[in-house]
Order: structure tokens, then C-alpha cells, then sequence
């Protein structure tokens, strides 16, 4: 029997985590025939840095309950990290090593992450994981989680991306959380039904990702962030209208 033990995450951890991170993702894709196609793929990330891990460090100040990892011999072999917005729980990340797999150690880290609620009455769970990944895809079943819609990665060339958004919306681009706070928050009411002002904090900060807010005159229809490497994303509008 693997001798198991399971502790809440560290900051010196930071560089282990994403290394596991990677490692397990590098198989899941391997096994489905990914590796040499994705994004995700190690080899074509930038080397794990040994410092700065802004998005680890919000998750152990703010949701420090539901981010734990799994040792083995001293080695990190998984690892969990779960944050409430409001109501909601999301679990950002569960993994478990490529050879530690088989010995309950992804059950035993989401039973610990379905216990992190920072004192409030859990509504809904969430999380996204690959659809071609059928052993998650059980687990999460297992706690009542079930597939609900389909995400879809996309991407292309820029100069061939087209928009037929009406000259109407304006766009302006947020700088500041503490004055942008009150309208993002708004428009997350609106769309998903809580507002997420530490995920939205974090991202501003990022030196990396702008914050843009679009309007119509005075009111506030959406934000979107736009990151260095091209992606979008988060994303939110409460008038589809606004940019057929």
C-alpha cells in the first residue's frame, strides 16, 4: 500500500505544483494523441520559473482551504485547488501524477476540496476539464458534477480575426481595479450571478493582460480581457445584441 500523506499547499511548494502540473497534462495528452497538436503541451510553455507565481499566491491567500497537495515519499504526487466566488465553487485545478494514478489519491483531494465554502451555503460546483479525459470526467460524477456544455478552444491569426461590432460600443480600457470594481462586478451579477472582484484584482495586475470595458453612452455592456500572446478571455457581455 502507497504510503500517502496530504497537507495544505506551501509557497515553496509553487515550483513543484507547476512542474506536476505540466508533467500531467504532458500525459493525459500523450495518451489521447494530443501531445505533438496542443498548446498546452511542456514543450512548447516557457521553462518553470523558481519564483513568482502570482495566480498560486491568490489561491493561497484567498482560498487557502482548498488548496492542498498530496506527498509521497516526500514527493509531490497531486495536488488540489478549489475557490468560492459567492455561492459558487470552482475547482481550478485537480492532478494527480502520471505515476501515482491508481491509488485514490485524486478521490481523497477532491473529497478535502468539496469541503472548502468560506461559511456559506454552496449552490453550484463547476470546474472544465478535457472532454477526451473520461477518468476526471467519472470522478467529478462521482460528487454529482456532471457535463453541461461544451467549451471549445479556438484560435487564429489575428489579421484574419474580423468583428462586425457597431461603431456604437465604446471601448475603454481599465487600468485601475479599485475603479473599475463596481461596474465589472455589475456585469458579472448580471451574466453569472456573483461577482468575482479577487479574479478580476489578480488579472489587472498581471502585466501581461489588459482589461477592456465596453459601453454604450453611459452604460456599461461588457468587459473582455485580452492577454499579450493574443488570447481573450474572461469574457462577459449582458447584451449579445451590442456585438452581432
Amino acid at each position: 500500500m502507497l504510503d500517502v500523506s496530504y497537507r495544505k499547499a506551501k509557497v515553496e511548494d509553487f515550483p513543484g505544483i507547476l512542474n506536476l502540473i505540466r508533467t500531467s497534462f504532458d500525459g493525459v495528452l500523450r495518451a489521447h494523441g494530443f501531445y505533438e497538436s496542443s498548446p498546452f503541451a511542456s514543450s512548447k510553455l516557457p521553462a518553470v520559473p523558481q519564483q513568482g507565481f502570482p495566480w498560486f499566491e491568490m489561491g493561497l491567500k484567498e482560498d487557502g482551504e482548498g488548496f492542498w497537495v498530496a506527498e509521497v515519499e516526500g514527493k509531490l504526487a497531486g495536488l488540489t485547488l478549489s475557490w468560492v466566488r459567492g455561492s459558487l465553487w470552482y475547482l481550478a485545478h485537480l492532478f494527480v501524477s502520471p505515476e501515482h494514478q491508481g491509488f485514490n489519491i485524486g478521490q481523497n483531494l477532491m473529497e478535502r476540496a468539496m469541503k472548502h465554502h468560506k461559511g456559506v451555503i454552496i449552490t453550484n460546483r463547476a470546474l472544465a476539464t478535457f472532454a477526451y479525459n473520461p477518468v476526471s470526467i467519472s470522478l467529478y460524477a462521482r460528487y454529482g458534477i456532471y457535463p453541461r456544455e461544451p467549451l471549445y478552444w479556438m484560435e487564429g491569426a489575428s489579421k484574419h480575426v474580423k468583428t462586425q461590432a457597431a461603431s456604437k460600443v465604446r471601448n475603454e480600457r481599465i487600468t485601475n481595479f479599485e475603479s473599475g470594481r463596481k461596474t465589472l462586478s455589475h456585469i458579472d451579477e448580471l451574466t453569472i450571478g456573483y461577482p468575482r472582484e479577487k479574479n478580476h484584482e489578480f488579472l489587472i495586475g498581471l502585466p501581461t493582460v489588459r482589461c477592456h470595458l465596453f459601453s454604450t453612452g453611459n452604460q456599461p455592456v461588457g468587459y473582455a480581457y485580452v492577454w499579450q500572446n493574443g488570447r481573450v478571455g474572461p469574457l462577459a457581455t449582458v447584451s449579445h445584441e451590442e456585438f452581432q
